[in-house]
């Protein structure tokens, strides 16, 4: 599908989407800085974010945490296998 064709699809789309919350989406997501700004995300949170931010890598640094991937392992191995079992 060449660029054109995607344009038009997405308008059509757009045009015919009655869910108002993602039509907000889209018009933030387009509305937004271009990606080439300088500005940094961590620029944007307010300062309960960032300090909630910067609590859960200090926790992290202590050992008080679990890594993403042992806890992306664990929740795969037990989603597979509901899976398969639903599947029989």
């Amino acid at each position: 599908m060449n660029i054109q064709a995607v344009k038009l699809d997405l308008i059509r789309k757009i045009t015919l989407m009655e869910n108002e919350a993602m039509i907000a989406a889209i018009n933030h997501l387009l509305n937004r800085k271009e990606a080439t700004s300088t500005t940094d995300w961590w620029d944007e949170l307010n300062q309960a974010q960032g300090e909630s931010i910067q609590i859960a890598r200090q926790q992290m640094a202590d050992g008080k945490g679990i890594p993403h991937d042992e806890v992306i392992a664990k929740y795969r191995t037990k989603y597979t296998a509901l899976s398969q079992n639903q599947q029989t």
